[in-house]
């Protein structure tokens, strides 16, 4: 059973991307006596995953030949029904529609041999850079499902991630806070726009899908996206798993410079060993110098370039720089060139100077305690309960902030926000900033809608067999369109909507459809049309079946006449 689930299903190519718990749960599932196929569908996270679904089996023209040459028949590859795949990594060319709705797949077996089509409209042509994007990300698809069962859950996709965006800049190295904005934009210059919005991975408006992946690690997103960004920090997936990486240091990489001014080795890079202390993801090193013992701290994420000045917190002095100090006093260099020359504060030397009995005890600095101010308690204003103080308050925030957003500027001020929205709401939309989300165009929507809702209705009419039901449950499930009834009913789509009552069958519409279907097979298979036998041939209750016989009556007697007539004219 283990060696079917990793060689015939989709499971390595999901298993990196789940949590180990998740993930051990739908190997069990799979693995278990009792068919609990569905249950594993429901665990995994697919159904709330967001990517394109495929309304049909697909297959590669080239692939289906091979297999014929090689097997004697053709076979559905996996592959070329990953959502995200549009292009053959084999040959290079872009994977077809077959006839088979993928619903109809749950219930019943349709071979590669009897539903492959050549007649289907020409596949979608892409330039160049897309395509060969496009069978990249295919050759990932592959690899990850050859060797995915061999990598481990997401645990281990979340590390690489976290190391690879340290080394590239995108997330702060002392915490896991992610430049969210230049990921996203450095994504998109990498892949292109037309790229990405051919795989839905292209945000307008709304939190990008790199941000998604950061924040939500429990939950399983489009696999593709993994991919995109496996293939934009490391090359390929393949090098994402299977190649090291370098690790990226707080502090930047060594060796780091001495800052003993008084050091023959002064802002040379001789510090090479440090200790680096960890704790609640915050990181603390010190850099003592071999040469001189002089120790300091600094801030984290510096480049190089910045490393050889700035302000330092100094730990430890050295011996070769308290040996210059004590030299220098007793020569009697005046003290503020003592300070000028090895970089210390005027207090500090001072203390040095009555620490090593230069100076008398009483010119040792005293720090005044800190006595912190009393703040006047600020008079209360009564807000007055006004439009026009409110709309006031509004236009002053505007005005004090240019180009904030409307959602920043509800966060600031979220009184004068919430009044106006209850009692002046129009007013609040004209002057309120424009709402960066983009606005769904439904009447594209419903275009497409349209024309998936007369495929269904076309395809369940030239279904062979018991008759379908062509009601609006079975529309939403052949047309692959997912809340189609709350949609309809708040008016999106009134196209479909009026080709809808038109052609949605009634009750008793559906009935009479049976009704037909029963006598011709009956008819067919040569046995006495009698109406009991079309009652229960058609699956009726006799309630429901008694108002109906006069039309029963009338098809017999049809297809009788047509028989006759066939007849006649033979002879």
């Amino acid at each position: 059973m283990e060696r079917f689930i990793i060689g015939n299903t989709i499971f390595p190519y999901l298993k990196p991307f789940l949590p180990r718990e998740r993930g051990q749960r739908v190997f069990e599932l799979m693995k278990s006596d009792t068919v609990q196929t569905e249950m594993a569908h429901q665990v995994s996270g697919l159904p709330r995953s967001k990517s394109p679904k495929w309304q049909y089996l697909r297959y590669c023209e080239d692939c289906w030949k091979d297999d014929i040459q090689t097997y004697g028949e053709p076979y559905w590859h996996r592959l070329h029904l990953l959502p995200g795949i549009f292009i053959c990594p084999v040959h290079g060319k872009p994977i077809r529609d077959s006839r088979i709705f993928l619903k109809d797949v749950q219930s019943k077996f349709y071979p590669a041999a009897f539903q492959w089509t050549s007649d289907e409209i020409s596949p979608i042509r892409y330039s160049d850079d897309t395509t060969e994007k496009l069978m990249a990300v295919a050759r990932d698809s592959v690899w990850l499902l050859q060797k995915g069962d061999t990598i481990g859950f997401s645990d281990t996709m979340i590390g690489i991630y976290d190391q690879l965006l340290r080394v590239k800049g995108y997330r702060c190295l002392s915490g896991r806070k992610t430049k969210n904005k230049e990921l996203h934009a450095a994504l998109c210059d990498f892949y292109g726009r037309e790229f990405l919005k051919i795989l839905d991975a292209y945000s307008e408006g709304f939190i990008p899908w790199s941000q998604r992946m950061m924040h939500n690690q429990d939950s399983l997103l489009y696999p593709v996206y993994y991919l995109l960004l496996m293939r934009f920090l490391a090359g390929s997936t393949e090098d994402f798993f299977m190649k090291p990486h370098d690790k990226a240091h707080p502090y930047g990489n060594g060796p780091w410079p001495c800052r003993n001014p008084v050091c023959s080795h002064h802002l040379q890079d001789v510090i090479a060993d440090i200790k680096l202390i960890q704790s609640c993801d915050r990181h603390q090193v010190t850099f003592t110098c071999p040469h001189c013992g002089f120790s300091y701290r600094r801030s984290r994420e510096k480049p190089k370039s910045k490393q050889y000045s700035g302000q330092i917190n100094i730990v430890d002095y050295g011996w070769l720089w308290l040996d210059t100090f004590q030299k220098q006093m007793a020569a009697g260099v005046p003290i503020m060139k003592i300070t000028e020359m090895l970089h210390c504060g005027f207090r500090t030397a001072i203390r040095l100077g009555v620490e090593f009995g230069f100076f008398p005890e009483d010119r040792m600095p005293v720090r005044k305690p800190y006595t912190p101010k009393e703040k006047a308690m600020p008079e209360i204003v009564q807000k007055p309960n006004s439009k026009a103080y409110y709309r006031q308050q509004w236009k002053k925030a505007m005005k004090a902030n240019p180009g904030a957003s409307r959602s920043r500027l509800i966060k600031r001020y979220p009184e004068a926000y919430k009044w106006l929205r209850k009692n002046d709401l129009a007013w609040y939309e004209k002057n309120a900033p424009a709402s960066k989300k983009s606005t769904f165009d439904w009447a594209v929507m419903d275009s497409e809608y349209l024309k998936k809702a007369m495929a269904a209705v076309e395809y369940l009419r030239s279904l062979q067999g018991k008759p379908l039901w062509i009601n609006r449950r079975s529309v939403e499930k052949y047309a692959g369109i997912n809340n189609f009834y709350r949609n309809l009913s708040k008016g999106y789509l009134p196209k479909t909507k009026t080709y809808l009552d038109e052609n949605l069958e009634t009750d008793e519409e559906w009935r009479m459809r049976k009704i037909c279907w029963a006598v011709k097979t009956l008819y067919e298979e040569g046995r006495t049309l009698l109406l009991p036998k079309i009652q229960i041939k058609a699956a009726i209750s006799h309630k429901m079946f008694a108002p109906l016989e006069e039309f029963t009556l009338q098809c017999i007697e049809q297809i009788q006449k047509t028989e006759e007539t066939i007849k006649k004219q033979s002879t």
